[in-house]
């Protein structure tokens, strides 16, 4: 099931052909949702952009941050190419008045279900934009453009976890990333002493990190306080570069960068 989508659609539109874009990613989704619902042999749902979208703010726990209503079928995120030659842009835009109000200037994009970034710009505006994996699964595939790498994070781990939450319901993280420059990877702190993910598996190729690397640590790393309360599966394979100077790793991910 394909969906289009643009920040110049129109909520009245149906959102399956370039020239009926809906204005939101939840709007495709809902649209995607209702599709698989009403057709179980759906399989896979597509959101393909043909212009610029900004999500809106849902909510303001961490920064600003949008979070995609959920989806049972993995969704891959995809965008034509407009007059200028560059492929169309997730923009995540920090608002002035976070900044003038806040000190946490990120603005986050959290999945909703299992989900493929390709063929995209991610542009990250005003601040840190972060995607969150969010225990749901995570494909950074072939054709990831980044306007600004050092202002751009990805996040792995539940960023709903709490106190109350078991290892079953925090659930395990998976990403892959083929393409693009990012500052780092970054593991959700715990909360209260908790865990933040069971399992962690991290495939890694074609891709640059230009801040930290990979951080698969909390804030306490040195009192060994880890985030993953499961196996660590760690595969790099080629041209994977590390060009930042304060990469924090635990002795537990060291082998990263031999």
């Amino acid at each position: 099931k394909t969906v289009y989508v643009s920040d110049g659609g129109s909520a009245e539109n149906n959102g399956l052909t370039r020239e009926t874009p809906v204005p939101s990613l939840n709007t495709a989704i809902k649209i995607i949702n209702d599709a698989t619902a009403a057709d179980p042999a759906i399989k896979q749902g597509k959101i393909v952009l043909v212009g610029d979208i900004t999500p809106e703010v849902t909510s303001c726990v961490v920064g600003e941050l949008t979070q995609l209503d959920p989806y049972e079928i993995p969704l891959t995120v995809t965008a034509e190419t407009g007059a200028d030659g560059k492929r169309y842009s997730i923009i995540l835009k920090v608002s002035d008045k976070l900044i003038k109000n806040d000190t946490n200037t990120v603005r986050g994009l959290l999945i909703g279900g299992f989900t493929t970034f390709e063929n995209i710009r991610l542009d990250m505006q005003n601040g840190r934009g972060v995607i969150y994996e969010n225990c749901k699964g995570l494909i950074m595939g072939e054709g990831i453009e980044v306007a600004n790498p050092s202002q751009t994070f990805i996040s792995i781990g539940n960023q709903n976890a709490d106190a109350s939450k078991s290892m079953a319901e925090l659930g395990n993280s998976y990403i892959e990333v083929h393409s693009g420059s990012y500052n780092r990877l970054h593991l959700v702190p715990h909360y209260e002493g908790k865990y933040s993910m069971g399992n962690l598996t991290v495939i890694a190729e074609n891709c640059t990190f230009t801040g930290t690397g990979m951080d698969m640590c909390t804030a306490n790393w040195a009192a060994g306080e880890y985030v993953v309360n499961g196996d660590i599966n760690i595969l790099l394979g080629d041209n994977v570069s590390f060009t930042g100077n304060n990469r924090r790793v635990p002795e537990i991910a060291l082998f990263l960068y031999t």
